[in-house]
This record gives C-alpha cells, sequence and structure tokens, in this order.
C-alpha cells in the first residue's frame, strides 16, 4: 500500500479535526470526552476511558479507514463530509481545475450550459452584494475556488476593481456565516436525526 506524502497526511489531519468537531457540534457535546461518553453510550465502547477520540480531535493523528468506517455507520454523511468538507470546502482548497470550475458553477444563478464568465460573475457579485450585511460559508467557498482558479490559470493578469481583489478584500474583511440549508451544506442533526437508523 503507498504510503501518504506530507501534504495529504496534513489534509487528513485537517479533514478528521473538521469532521470530529462537526460532529461534535452535531450531538451537542462541549468536548472530545464528552462525545466518546455520547458515542460509548449508543455502541456500548469504552472509547471515553482509552481517550481513543482525542488525538484525531486535536489533529495529532488523522482518522484510520475503521473509525471513519464506523462514523458513517452512525451519521449518513460523515463520510461525505470527510472527504468535501463542508460545502465542498476541501474541493476549493486542494481540488483540481476540474473541481473548483465545478466548485464554482454551484452557485444558484449558474448552470454548466451557461458560459464560464457568468458563473464567475455570479460568484463575485454575491460577495461584493452581501459585503455589508453577511457572506454566506457557501459563497465564500466559491469565492476561494475562483481565487483559486484565476492565480493558477491567469497568474499575470489584470484583475480589474470589480472582480477577484475586490471578492478577496470582502471576504476578508466581513464576517462569514455558515448558511446550513444553502447549497450542498446540510442542515444541523442532533439526537435521533443524526443516526442513520
Amino acid at each position: 500500500m503507498p504510503t501518504r506524502n506530507t501534504r495529504e497526511l496534513y489534509q487528513d489531519q485537517i479533514r478528521s479535526v473538521a469532521l470530529m468537531h462537526e460532529l461534535m457540534w452535531r450531538t451537542e457535546s462541549s468536548n472530545p470526552h464528552q462525545f466518546s461518553g455520547w458515542f460509548d453510550k449508543l455502541t456500548h465502547s469504552h472509547t471515553q476511558d482509552s481517550g481513543k477520540w482525542r488525538a484525531n480531535f486535536a489533529g495529532a493523528r488523522p482518522l484510520s479507514k475503521s473509525q471513519l468506517y464506523t462514523l458513517d455507520l452512525i451519521f449518513t454523511d460523515a463520510r461525505s463530509h470527510y472527504q468535501n468538507g463542508p460545502c465542498n470546502l476541501w474541493h476549493a482548497l486542494w481540488g483540481e481545475t476540474f473541481d473548483l470550475i465545478t466548485c464554482i458553477r454551484s452557485h444558484p444563478k449558474s448552470s454548466p450550459k451557461m458560459p464560464f464568465t457568468i458563473s464567475e460573475r455570479a460568484v463575485q457579485l454575491s460577495i461584493i452584494t452581501a459585503a455589508k450585511d453577511e457572506i454566506s460559508f457557501a459563497d465564500f467557498v466559491r469565492a476561494v475556488a475562483l481565487y483559486r482558479l484565476r492565480k493558477e490559470t491567469e497568474p499575470f493578469a489584470r484583475i480589474d476593481g470589480i472582480g477577484l481583489n475586490l471578492t478577496g478584500t470582502a471576504c476578508a474583511r466581513y464576517p462569514i456565516v455558515p448558511k446550513r440549508k444553502q447549497g450542498n451544506c446540510r442542515t444541523r442533526k442532533t439526537g435521533p436525526e443524526a443516526i442513520r437508523h
């Protein structure tokens, strides 16, 4: 089996931390110890005593395949959240060109049949017009994808005032609020709704 390089290990550590904190939030746990207690009560395990999840929460060790498999049996989207990130953030941060284009085209006012320039402008306008209020997390992710795409495909291109520079400035200056019902961001699930029956 091929070993993971340093970058892949780093990405898996981030994926693990993000997923564990998401699941801790869903189960209304305040810390890893409480999450372990919730998990043990559901699965009749003893992870709270062994501190099994603590290293995953801290990012010291990425989730193993068996851990991810177990979590996926309990939470309907654990594996998807691990692989894709919230609102496909991992694709925007680490994806290839195709992933970035797909992420940008996920804008509600875009479609695969439209010219790509329309999709780009839709992402830019969503950030600019929301700047005085709140930027949704889904729009932030699309802006990250657009930034990376422009940086990789047009490293020497001049970006005008209504383009990428203003988009990036808006993201940095104004609050980003996750809207969990927007796009492919799922809503919060707790109690029985968080468990696959």
